[in-house]
């Protein structure tokens, strides 16, 4: 089994998980609104092929949302 990744966007009351950032960003129309409803995407990763093989928690960069969302714009 490989690494996978789960990105979980909580936003207004609700969480959502996609399988990629791409989906994740895509719930939102734009960065304000994003950022107006203190919304927050987390990447959960699990590497079976570590020594400890636990759920990694990392709050994705506001600066890589901002990156995905203006790749999405550009489209």
């Amino acid at each position: 089994m490989s690494e996978q990744k789960l990105w979980i966007a909580v936003s207004e009351g609700t969480i959502d998980a996609y399988k990629n950032l791409k989906d994740a960003i895509a719930k939102f129309d734009n960065l304000a609104t994003f950022v107006a409803a203190e919304s927050q995407i987390t990447c959960l990763t699990y590497n079976p092929k570590e020594k400890e093989a636990i759920w990694q928690i990392e709050q994705v960069p506001l600066k890589d949302i901002a990156k995905k969302m203006l790749e999405k714009m550009k489209k």
